[in-house]
């Protein structure tokens, strides 16, 4: 498999294959955040959504969804509405 990267912003670096987005590193909170669609076996519970506000699909769950990231990640720490 092929992957290509692509940087919309400093603050997000990501990864693609042909199926899609694989993850996501965020230098600034020395995080690398992998896709659970991309590890099937994975028993995964979502507690907040970061980076809502580039959003390509809305989602009403009542989880904290973040601008960019939580303060203590390095981010703002600003939310956005559900």
């Amino acid at each position: 498999m092929q992957i290509g990267t692509f940087n919309k912003t400093e603050h997000a670096h990501r990864a693609l294959s042909a199926g899609g987005h694989v993850m996501t590193a965020l230098p600034a909170a020395d995080m690398i955040d992998v896709f659970p669609s991309k590890i099937p076996a994975l028993q995964f519970t979502a507690h907040m959504h970061i980076f809502y506000s580039e959003k390509v699909l809305k989602i009403a769950d009542g989880l904290p969804k973040f601008k960019d990231l939580p303060a203590d990640l390095g981010g703002s720490g600003e939310m956005v509405p559900d």
